[in-house]
C-alpha cells in the first residue's frame, strides 16, 4: 500500500503514564482464532458476529482474540473488558457499507451534551467500539479499512453557536456543507469512526494501520491509561482524538489527515461533564 505523502510522526503525553497490564494478565491461557466462531476472511461474507462470538468466549474465559490472515468484512465489533486481539500478518478488518452489504452498525446511543458535533458525541456508531471496557489491547501488523465508513456528520445541536470548522471546509457553499453535515435521521445504521473508546481503562492500541478510518480513526473520550504506539493512520479526517483522557501516551505514531485534525489533545462537554480530569 503507498501511502501519500503528508506524514507527521506524533508524540503527545500527560501525566504520569500508568503502568499497562503484562501480556499474561490479558488471559494468554486461552486463544481464540475468529475462523473457528465462523469467520471466513474471504472480502465477502460478513464476519462481525464471528468477531463478537470470539470477543464474548475469550472475555469470559480469558484469553487473545487471534485475527488470521484474510480480508474481513465487519460492521460494529464490540470490545469487551479482559481481552487482547491479535492480527496475524496480511489480517485485514474491512468496513461493510451498509448501502452495498446488507445491514448496519450499531445505533448511536443518545447524546449526553449539547455542545459537540455527531462525531464526537456518539460511540457505538463505529467499526470497533467499547464503552467502560478496561484491560483490552489490540495489536499487530494488521490493517483496519475503513472502506464502507462516513466521514460526515450532524454539527452541535446547540444553534447559538456551531464552532469552528476545518480550514478546509472555508469557501465552501452552505449546499456543500449541506452534505457534509446531514441530518440525525440520515446517520441511523451508518458508521463513522474506525475506533471508538468511551470511559475506558488500561488499554493498548499498537502495531497495526488505520486506512480511511471516518470522520475519526480513533476518538478516545473519558479514557484512562491508553497508549496508542507504532500506529500508521492514513485517513481522510481526524486521526487520533484525546478527549478529556489521563495517563495517556502517544508515541512512534505516523498520521496522515490533510483535511481535519491529526493528533488532537482536548477538553470538551462530549461527556456533558464539565469537570475535567485531573490531567489531559
Amino acid at each position: 500500500m503507498d501511502l501519500p505523502r503528508r506524514m507527521f510522526s506524533g508524540l503527545c503525553m500527560a501525566g504520569a503514564l500508568t503502568p499497562l497490564m503484562p501480556r499474561a494478565a490479558l488471559g494468554a491461557e486461552g486463544r481464540f482464532d475468529v475462523r473457528h466462531f465462523g469467520a471466513k476472511g474471504d472480502g465477502t461474507a460478513i464476519d462481525s458476529p464471528a468477531f463478537n462470538a470470539a470477543i464474548a468466549e475469550a472475555a469470559r474465559r480469558g484469553g487473545t482474540v487471534l485475527v488470521p490472515a484474510g480480508r474481513y468484512l465487519c460492521f460494529s465489533i464490540r470490545l469487551q473488558s479482559r481481552i487482547r486481539i491479535v492480527f496475524e500478518q496480511g489480517a485485514t478488518i474491512v468496513a461493510a457499507n451498509p448501502a452495498l452489504h446488507g445491514g448496519s452498525y450499531d445505533l448511536p446511543e443518545p447524546a449526553p451534551g449539547l455542545y459537540q458535533d455527531f462525531g464526537h458525541s456518539h460511540w457505538r456508531n463505529s467499526l470497533i467500539w467499547g464503552e467502560d471496557i478496561e484491560d483490552v489491547a489490540i495489536e499487530g501488523p494488521g490493517l483496519i479499512h475503513g472502506l464502507g465508513l462516513t466521514r460526515d456528520g450532524p454539527g452541535a445541536r446547540w444553534k447559538a453557536q456551531t464552532g469552528e470548522r476545518p480550514l478546509s471546509m472555508q469557501g465552501m457553499s452552505e449546499r456543500d456543507i449541506a452534505d457534509l453535515e446531514p441530518a440525525v435521521a440520515a446517520m441511523q445504521g451508518l458508521g463513522n469512526k474506525a475506533i471508538a473508546l468511551k470511559r475506558g481503562r488500561n488499554i493498548r492500541l499498537s502495531g497495526f494501520t488505520v486506512l480511511k478510518g471516518g470522520h475519526f480513526a480513533i476518538l478516545a473520550t473519558g479514557t484512562s491509561a491508553l497508549l496508542i504506539e507504532n500506529l500508521t493512520i492514513d485517513t481522510d479526517r481526524d486521526g487520533i482524538d484525546l478527549d478529556c483522557v489521563k495517563d495517556t501516551l502517544v508515541r512512534g505514531c505516523k498520521v496522515n489527515s490533510p483535511n481535519d485534525d491529526g493528533i488532537v489533545v482536548k477538553s470538551s462537554l462530549a461527556l456533558a461533564n464539565r469537570s475535567p480530569p485531573k490531567t489531559c
